[in-house]
């Protein structure tokens, strides 16, 4: 991103963000983020590089994620590159999930059978997956950290078999609901099918959307746990 000429010497945002600091120590975070409204994009991301001290300043930091999303969605032009960007990451997304969805019902097979192998020492297990984003920019890679299990599941195996139904009903794996009206912005997606996982990933997470259509890599993992045992397999797959 270009850098703006009237924009804050590097002593001058330490300063303010030094200011912030104090005030989210002190519950004002609500002044704090009024505040943020004269602050551009490019300022609030090297105010991130401040943000490191205690828990005080990871706070401050995902303030200053949530402020830095907002400005850059209502910078978002709906064109028709960025139309075609978008529509390209959301059939990743769902690709992973049915990617995900696959491995997920290949392992119930597995797991009920070194069930019933295992009768005397079985206790329980669950299987867990989850999909990963490279966003690319370290920055949004520590954002994507305080969200690891946005784009996940987890269901629990005790007495009872595994059942497909538990995966078919999870939001993850719903294919036929369409999101796009669902999406808080004034857009021109509405006539475009936009699956849960997107949806999740846009509403949830500290991307914005010019950082969502510029991810570098979508990674799927399944694993399972076996509480008797310190067993734990892990897969990995590259979508």
């Amino acid at each position: 991103m270009a850098k703006n000429k009237n924009m804050k010497s590097k002593n001058q945002l330490k300063q303010q963000h030094a200011l912030l600091l104090d005030l989210v120590k002190q519950g004002k975070d609500e002044i704090a983020i009024a505040s943020f409204e004269e602050y551009s994009v490019e300022e609030l991301e090297q105010l991130l590089d401040f943000c490191w001290e205690d828990k005080v300043g990871i706070d401050l930091y995902k303030i200053f994620l949530n402020c830095r999303k907002k400005k850059m969605n209502k910078l978002f032009i709906f064109n028709e590159e960025n139309i075609k960007a978008i529509l390209h990451i959301d059939q990743q997304l769902k690709s992973s999930c049915q990617q995900l969805k696959k491995e997920a019902e290949r392992e119930f097979p597995r797991l009920i059978e070194r069930k019933k192998a295992k009768e005397d020492e079985w206790f329980f297990t669950w299987l867990s997956g989850l999909i990963k984003i490279n966003a690319g920019e370290p920055f949004l890679e520590i954002a994507l950290s305080f969200q690891e299990k946005l784009l996940s599941f987890s269901v629990a195996l005790g007495s009872d078999n595994l059942d497909n139904d538990k995966i078919n009903k999870l939001p993850l794996f719903d294919f036929t609901t369409n999101y796009a009206q669902s999406l808080e912005i004034n857009n021109e997606l509405e006539s475009h099918h936009i699956g849960y996982a997107f949806y999740k990933l846009f509403s949830e997470s500290y991307l914005s959307l010019q950082d969502i259509i510029e991810i570098v890599g979508i990674r799927v993992d399944i694993n399972s746990f076996y509480s008797f045992t310190t067993y734990a397999k892990f897969h990995s797959k590259n979508i």
